[in-house]
């Protein structure tokens, strides 16, 4: 755990300088989740990463309580899943979506997105099919299909019974990654962020 901690403090100053120069916009691949700009990667995925895997996977395998997180981090979470999930639906059509659905995440860090062919777009005028709502803390779990979507959500009316025909989307390394909106005050696989 101390070298842990030591890389942890290097790595968070490193991070800290790069995050606040021009070099944070530079894009960067991440395999098959596309091209992002280390800013994003930096802020985004290095705490997804931390905060999924300790939360969602560590946690339970060692049967320890699951850590607290906060507003703060699952924003930087959410900031990140949403960006790689515009990617893959801009990219890899999914196969039944064909009308926008209203993602709503409630509670600390939560934010609400429009999900269409496009990506992930910020809710404005207009129709959803569908309204997926669900506590942000629950997110992480379900869209890395660690669990599934319908037992942690709620839906409305609206939401398909059934899922798109296909809604794993797949893409090559080459692809430029979209930022997803920042997040504003169905189907039975969700599309996998991670």
């Amino acid at each position: 755990m101390t070298e842990y901690e030591k890389s942890s403090r290097r790595a968070i100053s490193l991070v800290n300088a790069i995050r606040r120069s021009p070099a944070a916009r530079l894009r960067f691949s991440l395999a098959e989740l596309g091209r992002y700009p280390i800013g994003l990667m930096i802020s985004g995925a290095l705490v997804f990463d931390h905060h999924t895997h300790l939360r969602h996977g560590m946690a339970r395998a060692l049967g320890r309580p699951v850590p607290l997180t906060d507003a703060d981090r699952m924003r930087a979470v959410l900031t990140w899943m949403t960006a790689v999930l515009s990617n893959q639906v801009a990219h890899a059509p999914v196969g039944g979506l064909d009308a926008r659905i209203a993602l709503t995440l409630t509670g600390s860090g939560g934010g609400a997105w429009w999900i269409d062919e496009p990506g992930v777009l910020t809710p404005s005028d207009g129709k959803v099919a569908g309204h997926i709502t669900a506590p942000a803390l629950t997110f992480p779990d379900w869209d890395t299909q660690r669990s599934s979507w319908r037992e942690a959500t709620s839906q409305s009316p609206a939401t398909p019974s059934s899922p798109p025909a296909s809604w794993t989307p797949s893409m090559s390394s080459d692809q430029e990654g979209t930022q997803a909106p920042a997040p504003q005050p169905a189907p039975d696989r969700w599309p996998t962020t991670l």
